[in-house]
């Protein structure tokens, strides 16, 4: 199956139509492969479409590990996909995992169905005890003391509204960020935080998906 030209059929439509309901904002060119928020490389796609899309680019691009990583995400946050590509991605992000785990100073959270060595635990233990600034941090009168300092108005939550049932978006044009209700219309907003888009911007190569 030629891919590419999948993606491109689906960028092009997107540019040609208006979407009346709820709608995403997708990158043509992803950023961690130099692309921009420009107004030329943003499209408006359903939810179906922007999870296809992001399919397509782990298929075009399969050894970009950031690519990976955000249709990975996306997955987590959808319940339209069916199990098929759940499978799929989920396998190809454990291998991802396994083959960055080679390299020193790398964790894979157990909950992700990985198994360290108890050799690799030891190490890493040993590590943060000589890294750990304070051997009697924890202690617990350390830990009432930094409850106590922490208590009423010196918590910075105090008098904050809780947000249940809300998660930050963010406008890629005006770089506006907002809290949102889960599964309601907010145009023109994606879900995620500027800071979490953009602060680990990456190089990729310099195709294009003309």
């Amino acid at each position: 199956m030629n891919y590419r030209k999948h993606y491109n059929l689906i960028m092009e439509r997107a540019k040609n139509r208006n979407i009346n309901g709820y709608k995403e904002i997708h990158h043509i060119i992803p950023l961690c492969m130099n692309g921009n928020n420009d107004k030329s490389n943003l499209v408006e796609l359903t939810p179906e479409e922007h999870f296809l899309a992001h399919q397509l680019l782990v298929k075009i691009y399969p050894k970009n590990k950031k690519i990976l990583y955000a249709a990975w995400m996306m997955k987590n946050t959808r319940k339209f996909s069916n199990n098929k590509s759940y499978g799929w991605l989920k396998r190809e992000y454990i291998e991802t995992l396994k083959e960055r785990s080679k390299q020193p100073d790398f964790y894979i959270p157990s909950s992700l169905g990985y198994k360290h060595k108890q050799s690799f635990k030891d190490e890493q233990s040993l590590r943060w005890k000589k890294n750990n600034p304070s051997k009697t941090y924890w202690t617990k009168e350390n830990r009432l003391i930094r409850s106590d300092k922490y208590k009423g108005k010196n918590n910075p939550n105090y008098g904050k509204q809780p947000l249940l049932g809300k998660k930050c978006f963010h406008n890629p044009v005006t770089n506006q960020e907002k809290y949102f209700e889960i599964g309601k219309e907010h145009p023109g907003f994606i879900l995620g935080s500027i800071r979490n888009t953009h602060s680990k911007k990456g190089v990729g190569n310099n195709d294009t998906f003309n």
